[in-house]
């Protein structure tokens, strides 16, 4: 009974060191992910200009996610792809308009 005994706790000690290593092995991941996403969000930033770079002086993002979302918010246009697609598929010139008259009345 004695070696039953000892073969059990090591057997469960062995269990407990495979559970470590595994909690180790993911707690490493999510390290590096933040670490990347980090370093990916300072990139972006380093990379935005005029209005873009002035939007974010009063801001501070945890996340590229955060990053993205302001950014689209800030500057994605409000109408979708397919409303300015019929827009310009729409476009007529009447008879007799010019280009410019065109362009700034419609």
């Amino acid at each position: 009974p004695g070696q039953r005994i000892a073969a059990l706790d090591q057997f469960y000690l062995v269990q407990q060191l495979e559970r470590d290593r595994q909690l180790l092995d993911v707690s490493r991941s999510v390290i590096e992910a933040s670490q990347t996403q980090n370093i990916t969000k300072q990139f972006v930033i380093s990379r935005l200009k005029g209005k873009a770079r002035k939007s974010l002086e009063s801001n501070t993002f945890q996340t590229l996610a955060e990053l993205k979302k302001h950014l689209r918010d800030c500057f994605a246009p409000s109408r979708s792809y397919g409303y300015y697609l019929n827009e310009i598929q729409t476009a007529s010139m009447r008879k007799g308009e010019n280009v410019r008259r065109f362009f700034w009345t419609s």
